[in-house]
């Protein structure tokens, strides 16, 4: 058994398009103001998706719509949500709720949890509050969100040379909290953050150049970031980051950091196109680093760290 949808693309030739087996009773089909018609795929089975014929509407774009409301989701269909969904999830509350957002960063706030369309906790501090976030979840029973306030911009570019900009990198190597640091210095790659010191305390990676069980998420981690007024999603893990100096020396601190799953086009990478990770100033302190800058061979040498 088959149906057959039309959709306009866009160029405004309509299109005909034939999706095997039934639908499922709660899938959610809404039409544009141009009479686009989305399906969000995962409300499909594996074989429905691959037996739907696209082929021949190439300006077809399919996107993922959400059928459920994120305010009226329990603790425990929350904690069960895909990842995808919930990041979906998120970004519709932000929306809905931009102006108590607003509010309050405007009084210094610096994370907020919204449930029920209400802000439940905040707090000035950028401390971890996954702990604050489950309990909250638990004794209202209901999906609890996550968000920081707007990035602390003061990004200090190096001097231009031949007419390049370049920015200074650190290299760091993370692991898993309880991992020993020669461990995660011989077993890991080193990821060459860009290192901002007008930037106080951000510790932000791309997810994806990670390995399990650092990529192992739930929608409790999830978070949702501003970075030059444009939103981004992350999830809050605890790890363990080190340094490796030109002696040998290593030297490591275990902190909360910010994993991106989606980089590719993150508003992170606006200013840094070929950005792997963005560190903050706090780190050298943490770490007790002294740095050699070579702005001519555009290098960053560690030349001590001190346990």
């Amino acid at each position: 058994m088959s149906s057959e949808l039309t959709f306009e693309d866009q160029i405004r030739e309509s299109k005909r398009v034939r999706v095997w087996g039934e639908f499922p009773q709660d899938l959610l089909v809404e039409k544009s103001e141009r009479d686009q018609i989305s399906i969000p795929l995962n409300s499909l089975s594996a074989k429905q998706q691959e037996n739907t014929l696209t082929s021949d509407i190439p300006s077809i774009r399919w996107e993922l719509i959400s059928a459920k409301n994120p305010f009226a989701l329990s603790f425990e269909d929350f904690i069960n949500l895909g990842l995808i969904e919930s990041e979906e999830l998120l970004k519709i509350v932000h929306d809905s709720c931009k102006d108590l957002l607003k509010e309050a960063w405007r009084n210094g706030y610096r994370q907020a949890v919204i449930c029920n369309r209400k802000i439940v906790f905040q707090t000035t501090k950028t401390d971890d509050i996954s702990d604050e976030v489950e309990r909250l979840a638990k004794k209202y029973d209901k999906a609890c969100y996550v968000f920081s306030a707007p990035d602390v911009i003061e990004e200090s570019a190096w001097t231009p040379i031949s007419g390049d900009d370049f920015y200074p990198t650190l290299s760091v190597y993370i692991g898993t909290e309880d991992s020993d640091e020669k461990n995660i210095i011989e077993k890991s790659s080193p990821i060459c953050a860009d290192l901002d010191t007008g930037n106080p305390f951000y510790k932000i990676f791309n997810a994806n150049q990670l390995v399990k069980p650092l990529t192992d998420f739930t929608p409790l981690q999830m978070r949702s970031g501003e970075h030059l007024g444009r939103s981004y999603t992350y999830y809050n893990k605890r790890v363990k980051i080190c340094v490796k100096d030109t002696k040998g020396n290593i030297n490591s601190i275990t902190c909360n950091v910010r994993l991106v799953r989606h980089w590719d086009g993150c508003v992170l990478l606006q200013t840094s196109p070929n950005r792997v990770g963005f560190i903050g100033r706090d780190i050298l302190r943490d770490l007790r680093i002294r740095l050699k800058l070579d702005s001519i061979e555009k290098t960053t040498q560690i030349l001590d760290v001190s346990s």
